[in-house]
């Protein structure tokens, strides 16, 4: 008898895609260890394995960040600001809270996570495609 297929905690759908490959292809490695952290904390393995996904998770939308921010200058997107300041505050949110995880002082637990996943969510949808559709008007993508 097979297994049911489990839905993962972020499911990567086609209309979260912005038209630029390597944001893309950052995006679902982002959403995968999302997943991965959700999945850590599902089974009981919160200062276990979760630490560490964490902290790879938080690497990679730190370099994610660097990435898009760099594209934006290059291109001078008239919304690079308002963008940066979005990056700067969720990383300052993710940096405080692994500090305090990393003391024992907080826990990963489920509104945290869904306000990981909705932020991303929302952000690729609202704020990077916009810009997708700034580089594709201008032939760039």
């Amino acid at each position: 008898m097979n297994k049911p297929e489990t839905i993962p905690f972020f499911r990567w759908r086609e209309h979260y895609r912005v038209g630029i490959e390597k944001f893309d292809r950052e995006h679902e490695e982002i959403a995968a260890l999302l997943n991965q952290l959700h999945d850590s904390v599902q089974a009981g393995r919160q200062h276990g394995t979760a630490g560490p996904v964490l902290d790879k998770m938080i690497r990679a939308l730190k370099k994610h960040f660097r990435t898009e921010e760099d594209m934006m200058e290059q291109y001078r997107y008239p919304r690079l600001e308002g963008h940066r300041a979005d990056h700067r505050a969720l990383a300052r949110k993710l940096g405080d809270f692994q500090k305090e995880f990393a003391a024992g002082n907080a826990a990963l637990d489920e509104p945290f996570l869904s306000g990981i996943k909705d932020w991303l969510r929302d952000h690729m949808l609202l704020a990077d495609k916009p810009f997708g559709s700034f580089l594709e008007v201008r032939r760039l993508v």
